[in-house]
């Protein structure tokens, strides 16, 4: 059950201005095999996120007390993701090692493996995957 991603690899593929919507990119990490996916849309909570639009957390099971395992970022625009995808830090209490990022059009893309489980690599790597087909 543990979600989350090998090593500390950055990744960035540039997709000039195509974009990538919440939904989607939700779908593909669905289609990925991540469980527990939820929306967070910044619309209903705040305006004033430096360009991004909505988050899409993967979470633990359900009920228990466990860091979000992987987050994907939609912003506005491929420049302000680049942007942020440059000064992308690990959460507070997360090892660097422990978490791989990817930059795909206007999304930030992280997931988080404390556990080194290669299931939840794979995961990863397939979601990446498919967001840049969608790029």
């Amino acid at each position: 059950m543990v979600l989350a991603v090998c090593g500390a690899a950055c990744i960035l593929a540039g997709c000039g201005g195509a974009s990538i919507s919440t939904d989607i990119g939700a779908k593909a990490l669905r289609t990925a095999g991540f469980r527990h996916v939820l929306i967070h849309r910044h619309t209903e909570i705040a305006t004033d996120l430096e360009g991004e639009i909505d988050e899409v957390d993967v979470g633990p099971h359900p009920g228990t007390r466990d860091w979000v395992r992987a987050r994907l970022t939609d912003f506005d625009s491929s420049k302000r993701a680049k942007s942020s995808f440059a000064g992308t830090r690990p959460p507070y209490g997360y090892a660097p090692n422990k978490l791989s990022s990817y930059r795909i059009c206007n999304i930030v893309f992280w997931s988080y493996n404390p556990r080194d489980d290669h299931r939840v690599a794979t995961r990863a790597r397939r979601a990446a995957t498919l967001l840049r087909t969608m790029c």
